[in-house]
This record gives C-alpha cells, sequence and structure tokens, in this order.
C-alpha cells in the first residue's frame, strides 16, 4: 500500500503513515527490547488507519518470518536492524519507516522507479509495473500457494472478495 504509507504529490498522510513506534520485533512469541539484535522471528505492525477498520481503532498485522524467501519482511527488518541498529529502539516516536536522512518520507515515485527497474532486469516490460501490482502479486502468490480466501483477505485488507480480481490465472 505504498500509495497510502508514502509521500505523493499531496503529501504524507499523517494517520496513514507508519511509524517505528508502530514495530513490535519479536523472537520466539517474546518481544525484542532495547538495543538488541537478535534475529526476529515475527514482526507486529499497528496501522493506526485501515480503511478496513470500521471501529476507528486501527490493525494490527502481524507477519512470521519465513526462512529462506528473500522477499520475506521479518527478514528484511531484520537486516535494516542489523545495518542501522540505533534507529530501532525508538528514541523518537515520531521517526517514520520509510523515512530519508532529511526526514522526508520515502516518495512513491522512489520507489516505483525501483520496481520498474528490477522488472526491466527481470525482462519483463516495466509499463506493466506500478506499486500497485505487488498488492496484485502478493494476492496471486498466496493464491497459487493455498492461502484461504479469509488469510487473502486478512493479509490484503479486503472486506469483500474484490481480491480475486486481482488474482492471475484465478
Amino acid at each position: 500500500r505504498s500509495c497510502e504509507y508514502l509521500r505523493t504529490e499531496q503529501g504524507t498522510d499523517p494517520d496513514k503513515c507508519i511509524r517505528i513506534e508502530h514495530l513490535t520485533f519479536k523472537r520466539n512469541g517474546a518481544a525484542i527490547r532495547g538495543d538488541s539484535l537478535l534475529m526476529a522471528t515475527q514482526m507486529c505492525m499497528f496501522l493506526p488507519f485501515s480503511k478496513t477498520d470500521v471501529v476507528g481503532n486501527g490493525v494490527t498485522l502481524t507477519l512470521d518470518i519465513d526462512e529462506g524467501n528473500p522477499l520475506c519482511v521479518v527478514t528484511m527488518f531484520n537486516r535494516l536492524r542489523k545495518m542501522n541498529p540505533a534507529r530501532f529502539p525508538v528514541r523518537n516516536g515520531a521517526e517514520r519507516v520509510f523515512q530519508t536522512k532529511t526526514g522526508l518520507v520515502l516518495h512513491k515515485h522512489h520507489v516505483q522507479r525501483l520496481l520498474k527497474d528490477a522488472a526491466r532486469r527481470a525482462g519483463f516490460k516495466p509499463e506493466d509495473f506500478t506499486s500497485h501490482s505487488r498488492r496484485a502479486g502478493g494476492a496471486s502468490v498466496m493464491y497459487h500457494n493455498g492461502f484461504t480466501a479469509e488469510e487473502i483477505q486478512r493479509r490484503g485488507g479486503w472486506v469483500s472478495d474484490v481480491w480475486k480480481i486481482y488474482i492471475q490465472g484465478y
């Protein structure tokens, strides 16, 4: 959902911007505290705003590590924590997760440019890829790997069967 959580031409939405304080890293169910560089086996991410949150309390996504998967979010955050350990214990709760050194939230166009470059290198047509295509790709991968409709809906934040329009080969 980079369109929602990154900076766009309209600026940054403060209600949707994920902050470091919204992340909890866990190892075997217990929160990792302090400057520990223990590898997390789980990451919880609080989303203060979600279009599927009818009560308005926010939602928490819990992601488990997927050993050996190069696209595993928990693994990637473990690498980020190792590269810059001083950033991840909350020192300033206002710090955004996807923030540049100058304090600006990463722009959506930067993510899209990286995605198109990767598509080109992999032999695909870059114009077929946008930041939103990651949503369709994620749903397709889950579907073709046997995840239930409920799991796909929950992970993608869909309250209806609209996720089916994203699935390649459904």
